[in-house]
């Protein structure tokens, strides 16, 4: 794991959206398809807004959109977390493919893990995400895979009893999240000071560090961890 502390929250987002359009920039060069896997939340968003930035430029590109997890609401619930992602990517050079979970209105939470599985399959088979970016949360969860959560085999998962509400959820699960060539972990703000500690304490009862242990990660955070840097880094 590279660990990487800046001074704020908006240089954390700007050093990920850097790490991300490069990753992006490097797939086109070899004339693939980049598939980005974005999560919602603040931090998400204004992540968001900085990598459609940098993809203003007109170019006969290929880019999909996934997303890490969804609350299972319908797309005009405000607590859609897709929706703003899905705006700030309106403007971009390339051809844009986004790929959204379903809605109650199309079918009940299994239905639309379902689908999201098929669509996966049909667009990416097996091959890697080209980047994964994600925020830990305070508890150590990321996506909607939280701490003591028995693991699902699977690529897409069912969250039905999630402790942040609601409690319907769809996620990418930890395997297929470490599928990918660049995997990028935001935490920002003090009250995710005790899940950084236990994430580079390789404290695997946090699913942070479970994805930690099966992909190479580059963490990100405005917090000072000077104290564990050396020990992780040897």
């Amino acid at each position: 794991m590279k660990v990487r502390s800046v001074a704020s929250p908006e240089a954390a987002i700007a050093r990920a959206a850097d790490f991300a359009l490069t990753t992006i920039y490097e797939q086109w060069r070899h004339s693939l398809a980049a598939h980005l896997v974005l999560t919602g939340g603040r931090s998400g968003v204004d992540l968001a807004n900085i990598i459609a930035a940098g993809l203003t430029k007109a170019r006969p590109k290929v880019l999909h959109i996934w997303f890490t997890d969804e609350r299972f609401v319908e797309y005009t619930n405000i607590h859609r977390s897709d929706t703003p992602i899905v705006e700030a990517f309106a403007n971009v050079g390339c051809t844009l493919i986004v790929h959204r979970f379903g809605t109650p209105a199309e079918g009940d939470v299994l239905t639309a893990t379902q689908r999201y599985t098929d669509e996966l399959k049909t667009k990416l088979g097996d091959e890697p995400f080209t980047v994964v970016v994600l925020s830990m949360g305070e508890d150590g969860h990321i996506a909607s895979i939280f701490p003591n959560q028995n693991e699902i085999a699977g690529d897409v998962l069912s969250i039905e009893d999630a402790p942040k509400w609601p409690p319907l959820r769809m996620s990418l699960s930890l395997n297929r999240l470490a599928q990918t060539y660049e995997c990028l972990l935001l935490a920002l703000g003090e009250s995710k000071t005790e899940a950084i500690q236990a994430l580079l304490s390789r404290d695997t009862s946090i699913p942070a560090t479970v994805l930690a242990m099966r992909t190479p990660l580059i963490f990100i955070t405005d917090q000072p961890i000077n104290d564990y840097v050396e020990a992780i880094s040897k």
